[in-house]
């Protein structure tokens, strides 16, 4: 009776993985579709598209440099295809061997990423076509969507070298880790939120300035709290090795 129970154990966790793995090659293959799409749509407009496109704007949400479309179109997806390649090995090269424990939370970032870079590729065609964009909200808009996601994403990371907020004091102890990616995914999340539409009603120039700001502060206290929770579980005499 036991020996049956293993076994069916024993199936049934090989169906589950197999079913895992479609889901990972189904996943997989969104990639390519979004890495394809701006330069499907630039193929598209080709006869409608400048030679010179604009691939960089000012504060004041004006193109300041420009690029042969042959290259323009390229830039993006090209940028996205290195970023999947890196981050799709990036596992089999980390030291702490922590990705396991969060595979299906990577899949979703990487995929979330090469979607935001697609949104950026597909903007750069459609402006350079003509049509009139907001640059100075659009594309912030679309950085913070991607931080919505990251925030709701974020308290499921497990130490590792690649992704997360890797500061000294997180990568020496998991306790400190998981507290600050706790507290980061919080502001990650309810801060972009709040952003979205103070980016809206803002004129473009204003808002790099609270855009950066905003960077800033995202990225310092989560950075400050895992060294002061280090400092404390240290000084309580905690082991957080």
């Amino acid at each position: 009776m036991k020996n049956i129970q293993i076994e069916d154990k024993q199936i049934k966790g090989q169906i589950d993985n197999e079913i895992k793995n479609k889901e990972i090659k189904s996943f997989e293959w969104l990639h390519y579709c979004f890495i394809a799409i701006p330069i499907i749509l630039a193929v598209y407009y080709w006869n409608l598209l400048p030679e010179q496109m604009a691939v960089h704007f000012a504060i004041d949400g004006t193109a300041d440099n420009y690029m042969d479309k042959i290259y323009a179109i390229f830039i993006i997806p090209g940028l996205s295809l290195i970023l999947y390649v890196l981050l799709k090995y990036a596992p089999l090269i980390d030291p702490k061997k922590n990705f396991d424990k969060f595979k299906k939370t990577f899949i979703y970032i990487r995929l979330g990423l090469t979607a935001f870079l697609s949104l950026i590729g597909v903007f750069l065609v459609l402006y350079g076509v003509g049509i009139e964009l907001a640059v100075g909200k659009i594309v912030p808009i679309i950085v913070l969507l991607f931080f919505i996601l990251l925030g709701n994403l974020m308290s499921r990371f497990r130490p590792n070298y690649f992704i997360g907020i890797r500061t000294p004091w997180t990568l020496e102890s998991e306790e400190v880790w998981m507290k600050t990616h706790r507290l980061g995914a919080k502001l990650w999340t309810y801060g972009s939120i709040i952003m979205i539409p103070i980016v809206i009603y803002i004129d473009e120039e204003t808002n790099f300035y609270i855009f950066i700001f905003y960077i800033a502060v995202i990225a310092l206290i989560p950075l400050a709290y895992s060294y002061i929770y280090h400092r404390r579980l240290k000084k309580e005499g905690f082991n957080i090795d």
